[in-house]
């Protein structure tokens, strides 16, 4: 569980996390959604430090992310909050968090789908 979404590019820190989210039962990719997510509300100031129960969400911090994912499986604090998804979770917070989950989702749709076509595109020879 790295990439983009969430910062973590370090691959020792992805490997780190992909156990987690293995062991904690959580959908990698739910996850990396979810955690991209939380971090972007905090950037744009619609999450707090004291809504995150004390943890600093910055992009790649593999420990908060943890730490944060253990608290979402076992619903603890804001893992309450978090544990039903990110749809959910923002409804609750409202503002333009709801805003931030179309959006989150719909852009690294959108690169998949170009670098996918790209792909086949660069296969097709033309004689």
């Amino acid at each position: 569980m790295g990439g983009p979404q969430i910062g973590a590019t370090d691959p020792g820190g992805a490997i780190v996390l992909s156990n987690e989210v293995d062991g904690l039962g959580i959908d990698s990719n739910e996850g990396r959604w979810l955690i991209g997510w939380i971090m972007k509300c905090f950037e744009k100031k619609l999450l707090t430090i004291d809504d995150l129960d004390g943890l600093q969400k910055e992009w790649g911090n593999v420990k908060a992310i943890r730490t944060l994912l253990k608290k979402i499986a076992y619903r603890e604090g804001v893992g309450n909050l978090l544990a039903d998804g990110i749809k959910v979770a923002a409804e609750k917070i409202s503002g333009e968090s709801i805003n931030m989950v179309l959006f989150h989702r719909m852009v690294p749709a959108k690169v998949f789908l170009l670098v996918y076509i790209s792909r086949i595109w660069s296969r097709i020879t033309i004689d």
